[in-house]
């Protein structure tokens, strides 16, 4: 199966399930190709970014390829390829992106702005690789779980939202972000994360402390480039997932 894999989204390959070995695919269509993917699916997790990152429920015929934590931190657990078991239906799995959204109704009752922002960053990407993705609206390219799986679900619990995708196609999206990340063990030792290669190299970056929001990046040698917008973002990983990004 050819893998695609997002440089917008960290990639973290789902934990292993035994009683579901391969938690993704029907009969007929074990793999899809990009071409058959039509739209993204967004959902309330109604949970926490911990258990998202398993990318699967145990013991259950549930999977899901994105999750997007409350801070913007996209993860992908399958390749596009997969279709996972996400949207209750066959057919929305094999022609959908299932994006589990960190959060609950009562606690968060949108969806934060980081998390509407990744999202759009990751229809700007699926649009460049899947020539049949309906267009940035509500109803085409972007749907929801209870309109795909209708009187099974009240999911997204009216999280959602649709202001940021407006923005696609305008001025606004011409921009190239840099991602610095550092380990919770040293919040101030900052690296810079490239997405699409998944490592990590050095930063001389100082005087920012992203607990209080203190201070903002000064431009990275080598990151800006002419035409463009630079945004900059920052994420302060677990000490064990900032140790498995190879570093060059």
């Amino acid at each position: 199966m050819t893998q695609t894999w997002l440089s917008v989204a960290i990639k973290l390959p789902a934990t292993f399930d035994p009683a579901y070995p391969v938690k993704f695919g029907y009969p007929g269509t074990a793999v899809r190709t990009l071409a058959q993917i039509e739209y993204v699916v967004n959902h309330s997790a109604e949970g926490g970014i911990d258990y998202l990152k398993q990318g699967q429920r145990p013991g259950e015929q549930a999977s899901w390829m994105f999750s997007n934590a409350l801070d913007g931190t996209l993860y992908q657990h399958y390749p596009l390829e997969a279709p996972t078991w996400t949207s209750g239906n066959p057919n929305a799995n094999i022609h959908g992106v299932g994006v589990e959204h960190e959060g609950t109704h009562t606690a968060n009752p949108k969806f934060t702005d980081a998390q509407a922002d990744t999202d759009v960053r990751l229809f700007q990407e699926l649009q460049t690789l899947c020539p049949n993705l309906g267009a940035p609206v509500h109803g085409q390219g972007v749907r929801i779980h209870k309109e795909v799986a209708p009187g099974t679900t009240s999911c997204p619990n009216n999280r959602d939202r649709y202001d940021k995708y407006a923005l696609i196609g305008t001025e606004d999206d011409m921009a190239l972000t840099v991602i610095y990340i550092a380990p919770q063990s040293s919040p101030s030792s900052w690296w810079i994360y490239d997405p699409l290669g998944q490592t990590r190299r050095p930063s001389t970056l100082g005087g920012f402390q992203a607990t209080t929001g203190v201070g903002l990046p000064p431009p990275a040698a080598g990151e800006e480039t002419s035409g463009f917008r630079v945004e900059y973002t920052h994420r302060i990983l677990p000490d064990a997932e900032f140790s498995a990004i190879p570093q060059v």
